[in-house]
């Protein structure tokens, strides 16, 4: 039997499973509007109401780091970037009374370093893909902008990027979408919910290249969490490619141009060649990771339409469509 769970016939949702894809689809979509509000406006609140505290002036406020010195601001950064996050995780599932859906599953040590140094490798394809993606779009005129760099070479600005920049969004972020969204919606199928939570996780970052990059780095991450039923593997995952850039980008702080490139050519491509063998060799030994997910019931278009035809999620898709049309054509 090619599915462990068979293969279901595809079918229109019941009176009971309407009510679901209803409660579901405000859920997601509220859960969305609450982070698409706080990315875009929290962190102005903020600066705002330090400006009016006296703690900034009017020219701090037109500074970059708000007249801050990089590590404070990282940290005021990153306290934002908790709540952002963290806020739009837990407030849905207080108001809509669900449970944190657990993935706490204990997969074996080869499977788990198997999953890391895959996730790792396909994280890196993904980052080659999106740059290409990235250069087609840089010749119609569609650039991205330069990442801010708040990176110093001392032992303290190192820990504090880590912390912000690494340990924070994948905590944060895998919370939100690969416990909360890709939880809730498991019930129409692992392949349904990867693959919406993935879309969800790309629509989030907002610019093109990115959202192709996080879209690709959310359907690893999504499938992972549900064939290890671990989700602190993806944080793994996620924490490292994020680490290594950083740890990467700081030794060429004290490397000289053409050492500091050959370190990473060497980081990037050794991944790339570990996942690529520990895939193969995962599939030749039939590993667990390769097992089929569970299939969902209901027909795409029905599914699709249940969630997406609920007033809280057709806001979400316009306040993500918003967003994006912002960031890429007026910034």
């Amino acid at each position: 039997m090619p599915y462990p769970y068979g293969k279901p016939l595809k079918r229109y949702p019941t009176e009971e499973e309407r009510a679901w894809l209803w409660e579901d689809g405000n859920f997601v979509g509220g859960a969305m509007i609450l982070l698409v509000s706080l990315l875009s406006f929290l962190f102005s609140i903020v600066a705002t109401a330090l400006y009016t505290g006296g703690f900034l002036t009017g020219e701090d406020l037109l500074s970059e780091t708000l007249g801050l010195s990089n590590t404070r601001f990282l940290l005021l950064y990153g306290a934002v970037y908790t709540a952002s996050l963290g806020l739009p995780t837990l407030l849905p599932l207080l108001l809509f009374r669900k449970k944190l859906p657990r993935f706490r599953g204990r997969p074996s040590a080869d499977i788990t370093v198997n999953a890391l140094f895959i996730g790792m490798g396909a994280c890196y394809l993904a980052n080659m893909i999106a740059g290409v993606f990235s250069g087609i779009l840089e010749q119609y005129g569609f650039y991205l902008p330069d990442a801010p760099d708040y990176l110093e070479p001392t032992p303290q600005s190192l820990a504090v990027n880590l912390l912000v920049m690494a340990l924070l969004p994948a905590v944060l972020e895998e919370l939100l979408f690969r416990v909360t969204l890709l939880g809730t919606l498991r019930r129409y199928g692992d392949g349904a919910a990867v693959l919406l939570s993935a879309l969800l996780f790309g629509a989030m970052h907002g610019y093109a290249a990115q959202s192709l990059f996080a879209f690709l780095v959310g359907l690893v991450l999504g499938y992972i969490t549900v064939t290890t039923g671990n989700v602190y593997i993806a944080m793994a995952i996620h924490f490292a490619n994020n680490a290594l850039s950083i740890l990467i980008s700081y030794a060429q702080l004290h490397l000289s141009d053409m050492l500091g490139g050959l370190l990473a050519v060497l980081c990037v491509n050794g991944l790339l060649l570990a996942g690529l063998v520990l895939l193969i060799v995962a599939a030749v030994r039939r590993s667990p990771l390769f097992r089929m997910p569970r299939r969902g019931t209901l027909r795409a278009g029905a599914l699709a339409g249940g969630l997406a035809g609920t007033p809280l999620t057709v806001l979400a898709i316009v306040l993500l469509f918003l967003r994006a049309v912002y960031l890429n054509f007026c910034t």
